[in-house]
């Protein structure tokens, strides 16, 4: 197959452009929701030598694909490779080049070759072509919609978040939302009678340490039980060595639940927490995720208290 180039243009700079690229849990952010992707093992980030192992799913097979990076430049390029994969060769350059001081470019160049070259060229090798360019198109899209987040609070202070419920969708999202703008991000987990941190995004997952001081917990939970995920949150608060400054519950809130977070919110200022609750759509696509992110985003820069009614 011919060299294949999709690019885009964003207005922000390129260096802040590489930099969310660099960061922990772009990778994932990339990803789009129509393909079953998992991280097997991840060694390092971007620059030369480091690996990035996955499983790809294509219908009822799994196949393992490894990539190595090379060509790193700093704000201009990192390269990755397949070591092991599906195809028979794929080389993927990307690119970035300023356009003045405020602007930038993504080129996004892949040299690949299809197993059983050439013959599956001629069978597969339009097909391929446009489900990359769906692919780049979705990629592009996403890291102009994250930075455009982030550049709305780009004044205020980057902050130590942690989250109960990284190990599910909509946590995983979140994460590596917040983790590409720069915020210091950990998964609150409960190991027995004690809670611990660990890195969000390592796999194998890396070794528990005491629970950092944090500016916000956050508790994402996928069903419509707020007061069980409150109650949740607020025991996991108990067992902390330091309160987090701020509280975020982000889930459904059904009506009949809302009299009854008038408690959590006397608790959370009994304990000196900032409590506010994030009222989202079922939690059951990606498209609920992304108005997840927006919501909870808002909330933790602006440190609203959302105080629900008392009766």
């Amino acid at each position: 197959m011919p060299r294949l180039t999709f690019s885009a243009t964003f207005d922000h700079p390129v260096e802040e452009v590489f930099r969310w690229h660099a960061r922990p849990g772009a990778f994932e952010r990339l990803v789009p929701p129509w393909d079953d992707v998992t991280v097997r093992a991840r060694r390092g980030t971007i620059v030369d030598g480091d690996e990035l192992e996955m499983s790809v799913r294509q219908g009822p097979l799994a196949i393992t694909w490894l990539a190595r990076h090379e060509g790193y430049v700093q704000d201009r390029q990192f390269v990755d490779v397949q070591v092991r994969g599906p195809f028979a060769r794929w080389r993927h350059v990307h690119q970035f080049a300023p356009l003045g001081p405020a602007h930038s470019t993504l080129h996004d160049q892949v040299d690949l070759r299809l197993p059983l070259h050439p013959v599956s060229d001629w069978i597969a090798g339009r097909a391929v072509a446009r489900r990359l360019a769906r692919l780049f198109a979705f990629r592009h899209q996403r890291t102009q919609a994250d930075l455009d987040r982030h550049r709305r609070f780009a004044d205020r202070p980057r902050l130590r978040v942690g989250i109960a419920g990284a190990d599910q969708r909509p946590g995983r999202a979140l994460a590596a939302f917040l983790a590409t703008g720069g915020h210091d991000v950990c998964a609150i987990e409960r190991d027995g009678d004690r809670v611990v941190a660990r890195a969000p995004f390592d796999v194998p997952a890396s070794p528990a340490i005491p629970p950092p001081a944090l500016d916000a917990l956050i508790l994402t939970a996928a069903s419509d039980d707020t007061w069980g995920g409150a109650h949740h949150a607020f025991d996991v608060i108990g067992r902390l060595p330091i309160p987090p400054r701020r509280l975020i519950v982000a889930c459904p809130v059904p009506d009949p639940q809302m009299p009854l977070l008038s408690a959590a919110s006397s608790s959370a200022r009994d304990l000196g927490v900032g409590f506010a609750v994030v009222s989202t759509p079922a939690l059951t696509d990606w498209v609920s995720c992304d108005t997840l992110i927006e919501s909870v985003h808002v909330a933790l820069m602006l440190g609203d208290q959302v105080e629900p009614p008392s009766s």
